[in-house]
């Protein structure tokens, strides 16, 4: 995190580094976890933003790509299960947070949702892929 910190503010950019206090490299929800922007961090608790704690064994992510690219899948197709989806949502709304930080962080989070809920992020993936095809 110091490295990539380092050279964020080297290159002089907005940015927004997440890592949980337990080890994993994005917000897991199994616990606190940090949140550091260009002139501020903080811990937060999933709890403080309605997120329940989840256990380590609900982010499986499969052991081959294949069942990696299926619960993938399931995220943008809505039919993930509970702690899939909101880890998926935390760690969206925080990055649409460090472009859009005139929002509060919840209205952050409801825009994460309604992408994922409404079909447009998978849409949006989909446009990606025909772009890049």
């Amino acid at each position: 995190q110091r490295l990539y910190r380092q050279v964020y503010q080297r290159i002089g950019i907005r940015y927004g580094i997440v890592t949980s206090v337990d080890g994993y490299d994005e917000i897991s929800l199994t616990g606190s976890f940090k949140v550091v922007y260009n002139d501020e961090e903080h811990i937060y608790q999933p709890e403080e933003f309605g997120m329940p704690v989840i256990r380590p064994e609900e982010l499986y992510g499969g052991a081959t790509l294949e069942e990696a690219k299926a619960i993938f899948d399931a995220v943008l197709e809505n039919r993930a299960t509970k702690a899939q989806k909101n880890v998926v949502l935390i760690n969206a709304a925080f990055a649409i947070h460090v472009i859009e930080q005139d929002k509060t962080f919840l209205e952050c989070l409801d825009i994460a949702r309604e992408s994922i809920e409404s079909g447009r992020a998978l849409e949006a993936l989909k446009k990606y892929v025909a772009f890049m095809s």
